[in-house]
């Protein structure tokens, strides 16, 4: 770390640099998941649309209204279990990138809290991204 990080960041310059860098990545790799939950917001948002321009408003006989229905709660249930399943991806990375940075903190003997604090701090002005 260059000389003013460590003015603003000193526990995390007292981390090795290699093992900082891989604690890094592993959080790159966790905010490159958050892409496929907006993309699933996106396909719900053009579904809707998709409804409520071609569906919505036409007469239908009833059991093509049952059809039209049960296709939209399955596809709201994919819907709904992608964002499931992407929030357990997030959450698992999340604390996979968490725990390796406590196990660096106690190796190095740092107190965890100022480590965890800094670290967030680092992402954030870096990368942009969300606190771990």
């Amino acid at each position: 770390m260059s000389e003013t990080n460590e003015n603003i960041l000193p526990e995390l310059s007292k981390i090795p640099e290699d093992k900082l860098t891989v604690i890094l990545n592993e959080y790159i790799a966790l905010m490159g998941t958050t892409k496929y939950v907006q993309y699933i917001f996106l396909a719900i948002g053009a579904i809707v649309l998709f409804y409520n321009i071609f569906i919505a408003g036409n007469t239908y006989t009833y059991s093509e209204y049952n059809n039209i229905k049960l296709i939209m709660l399955v596809v709201a249930c994919l819907f709904g279990g992608g964002l499931i399943l992407f929030g357990i991806v997030f959450y698992t990375k999340q604390l996979r990138v968490r725990g390796n940075l406590k196990e660096i903190a106690e190796k190095q003997k740092l107190d965890f809290k100022k480590v965890h604090k800094e670290f967030n701090v680092l992402v954030k002005d870096n990368f942009g991204g969300y606190p771990i």
